[in-house]
């Protein structure tokens, strides 16, 4: 089984790859950060966000793709971490790709702790948002 984990944080795409049979047989395929189009514009950001949704899940062929969703968001915020959500559920619609959808409190200091010790000999030197991504494809399998 291969997991896709996404979280969205001001401008940035922060995503984890994990394949396994379960989640004591998980390995890490791919940590990594994509900074999203700096623009104000919500149409070129979301054709940006289109393309990278696209590029991930064609390249890595995920079996589930599971996103944070953020908590109380101002309406100025909106069209950087809900409209991609959006996009990406529609292009999981149309890849056949399940999609799944944690909030933000999902991530806690217990689970951040057990996700460090479980890959404890790959010596994890994430931040935050890269650490959430791939607890929460960890968690989905």
């Amino acid at each position: 089984m291969r997991i896709l984990g996404l979280v969205l944080r001001k401008g940035n795409l922060f995503y984890a790859v994990l394949e396994g049979e379960t989640r004591h047989r998980a390995r890490i395929v791919k940590v990594n950060r994509a900074a999203a189009k700096r623009t104000t514009t919500p149409s070129i950001l979301m054709d940006w966000y289109d393309h990278a949704f696209r590029d991930l899940i064609d390249h890595y062929r995920p079996d589930i793709v599971v996103h944070e969703t953020a908590d109380e968001l101002s309406a100025q915020e909106a069209p950087f971490e809900i409209f991609p959500l959006g996009v990406l559920n529609l292009m999981c619609h149309r890849r056949q790709v399940m999609c799944k959808s944690r909030a933000g409190d999902y991530i806690t200091s217990v689970r951040k702790r057990r996700c460090k010790e479980y890959f404890y000999d790959m010596e994890l030197q994430l931040f935050d948002p890269e650490l959430d991504a791939v607890i929460l494809a960890w968690h989905e399998m």
